[in-house]
């Protein structure tokens, strides 16, 4: 129970004569949920009452609570239902946000002027001002990982002819970024090099590449996986509403070997004049399922509010059949919609 409001003034709660935690709340004879989310508690007046330094606390006061975990654990622990989305980040994050560190000097006399007799560590310090919370101590001493990421992933960067990325500083004179030939090398061009070097490298698309090659950043070029880490590859995202890009990442998830951008336009020794062309000689488009793929692609890493964009925004490309794309991905759309109707109906009943 809390002992706060009018009832004791100098409770800790108090903050200009009313109670930060509001309370004594209000009589209520039911558990309700309210429209902002928030939980109204059973509170019924039936007369009970509790003393507390002569003070009489009757259901009012009552801190929502679970009898079992009081009893287990001999100790004051409160139990609310979340009812908001940030509560869970809330939770993990202070679980996992580190050790609570504070540095001071202990010093015994005047400092000395001679600089040799005021030597400090500053690595020693640092280990013996360390304060660990028992979770991360516990993590420690068993040897766990603290960052750890399986399989690896990754970036591969989609781009137009000539139309990849620079990097050049204020101080670089524009001539010299353009003849070097460094700028013109990307992990996209490099992969049309490396088909034409390596043999074995013809039987795998550009997403599959990073499981059978690495990429030396360094020299820009792919070579041999030596190590037997497994890496997969995501190609960069590119949006249906920026034209022939996107049909050249689509076409990078299935041709294979390719030693040029003209090569992935070339299907059954045809070379079409853009990658939509090639994409539709493929295959790929006239049933939706370009967009279809879209969507699937996306529902690997993006939350339900943003696939509804996407779907928006895929009507204004020239959707065969609305209705069957909605239908086909209105699972993966509306799973957040799903999940908060079961919440609701599991606190209601």
């Amino acid at each position: 129970m809390v002992l706060g409001g009018l009832a004791n003034p100098n409770c800790p709660c108090m903050v200009s004569g009313e109670c930060s935690k509001h309370y004594p709340k209000e009589y209520s004879e039911t558990t309700t949920i309210l429209q902002n989310g928030h939980v109204r508690y059973a509170r019924p007046n039936n007369g009970i009452t509790a003393s507390k330094n002569r003070i009489e606390l009757d259901n009012r006061c009552v801190v929502p609570h679970n009898v079992d975990l009081l009893v287990k654990y001999q100790a004051h622990i409160n139990v609310e239902r979340v009812n908001r989305d940030g509560m869970e980040k809330s939770l993990f994050k202070y679980l996992a946000k580190g050790f609570d560190c504070a540095r001071f000097g202990l010093q015994r006399g005047r400092p000395s002027k001679d600089p040799s007799m005021q030597q400090f560590d500053e690595i020693r310090s640092y280990l013996e001002c360390r304060c660990i919370a028992s979770n991360e101590a516990a993590w420690c001493l068993l040897q766990f990982d603290i960052h750890y990421t399986d399989p690896a992933v990754e970036h591969l960067q989609v781009h137009m002819p000539f139309e990849n990325s620079v990097l050049f500083t204020e101080d670089d004179y524009l001539e010299q970024v353009l003849k070097n030939l460094r700028n013109g090398v990307t992990m996209l061009t490099a992969w049309f090099n490396a088909n034409r070097t390596y043999p074995q490298a013809a039987q795998y698309t550009y997403a599959e590449f990073p499981e059978y090659f690495t990429w030396h950043g360094d020299g820009q070029y792919w070579a041999p996986r030596q190590n037997r880490r497994k890496k997969v590859g995501r190609l960069a995202n590119v949006g249906p509403n920026q034209g022939d890009a996107y049909y050249l990442r689509m076409l990078l998830h299935v041709g294979k070997g390719a030693k040029s951008y003209s090569a992935l336009r070339t299907i059954e020794g045809r070379t079409y004049p853009t990658f939509q062309a090639a994409c539709q000689a493929f295959g790929l488009l006239g049933d939706d399922r370009e967009w279809s793929y879209a969507i699937s692609d996306l529902a690997h890493w993006a939350l339900s509010y943003q696939l509804r964009e996407l779907f928006v925004t895929l009507l204004f490309c020239h959707v065969t059949d609305p209705l069957g794309l909605f239908e086909e991905h209105v699972n993966v759309m509306g799973q957040d919609a799903i999940y908060r109707l079961s919440q609701v109906t599991a606190g209601v009943s």
